[in-house]
């Protein structure tokens, strides 16, 4: 494992459709394990820890780039009312899942991963926080 340091931490809020578009480029072939997702019925927040790849050019080891980067990022989507599982077994809480697209429109988002795994976050005023952590590491 391979430590950089980042030059500059990405932030990101997410409302609309346009916004969500560009989250969902960030996170297109993230890595989510389910134990790193959890539902707060009560604050209606969806929360998701992702190992995601870091495409933008900010992570500098010794000046230089570093291909195949990933960088821990915690994604809190708020005004969720309910959340619908569709092609997770939520038995093996190991189960890992790679982010294939969000979809968004008014009242849903999509979080789309490989083999066809949905899940959907319903609400009236959803929005999303993204933020990189200050963790970063190379595959390989």
């Amino acid at each position: 494992m391979t430590t950089g340091k980042r030059e500059s931490v990405l932030s990101l809020r997410a409302m609309d459709e346009e916004d969500f578009s560009v989250i969902s480029a960030f996170l297109q072939d993230s890595l989510v394990r389910l134990r790193d997702m959890i539902y707060l019925q009560d604050d209606q927040q969806f929360i998701v820890l992702v190992d995601r790849l870091v495409r933008e050019g900010r992570l500098v080891d010794k000046g230089e780039h570093i291909e195949g980067s990933r960088v821990q990022t915690g994604l809190c989507f708020e005004g969720v009312m309910s959340v619908h599982v569709r092609g997770i077994s939520q038995e093996d809480r190991n189960t890992l899942l790679q982010f294939i697209t969000v979809a968004y429109i008014p009242g849903e988002i999509a979080l789309i991963f490989d083999q066809e795994a949905v899940i959907r976050l319903r609400g009236d005023s959803l929005v999303c926080l993204f933020k990189d952590l200050d963790v970063s590491f190379s595959m390989g």
